[in-house]
């Protein structure tokens, strides 16, 4: 349990599938709710809601029928409450005006590519963004951005791009991703 409530406290948004009535879970959602996190539950629809006629004024509800509609419901709602996707979304707008051929759906999928290798690799070097993103100029400016965005920071020694200290709390705690 100390470990669940480790994470509800350094959560960014917590999200509760409240489907099948584990006791555990609605433990879990009253623990983020004690502590003000914003929350999302999750109900397959046809269910009958564990928590009845409970006020849920805390946490936005998402039903779903199958995997798919889970999926889009999902993303939605990630996009719409979670601070680093929605940073992503943000910096993805301002960087679609660069003289760059491409989307904004492909500038945050660029900005999501650089910040896993980052959390899988610990750092990245613009060679190595570039090589991702196939395009020096872009790389550049993604990484700019997300250093904007106080993402990454530069560091001289190697001149790689780590996290910065807003975005992770130790190697193996991320907090943006």
């Amino acid at each position: 349990m100390r470990k669940i409530w480790r994470a509800i406290l350094r959560a960014d948004l917590c999200i509760f599938d409240i489907s099948k009535g584990n006791p555990n879970v609605a433990f879990e959602l009253g623990l983020a709710a004690a502590v003000g996190k914003p929350c999302i539950t999750l109900l397959k629809a046809g269910e009958q809601n564990p928590l009845g006629a409970a006020d849920l004024g805390y946490s936005e509800l998402a039903e779903y029928t199958s995997r798919d509609t889970l999926k889009t419901k999902l993303k939605q709602l990630l996009r719409a409450k979670s601070s680093p996707l929605r940073l992503f979304y943000d910096i993805s707008y301002q960087m679609q005006h660069d003289a760059f051929n491409v989307t904004r759906e492909q500038v945050e999928q660029d900005l999501s590519e650089i910040v896993k290798h980052v959390f899988q690799h610990k750092k990245i070097a613009r060679p190595k963004a570039r090589e991702i993103i196939g395009d020096d100029k872009r790389a550049t400016n993604v990484l700019n951005a997300l250093r904007n965005g106080n993402v990454l920071r530069w560091v001289k020694k190697g001149a790689t791009w780590v996290f910065t200290d807003k975005w992770v709390y130790h190697d193996h705690e991320v907090v943006g991703s």
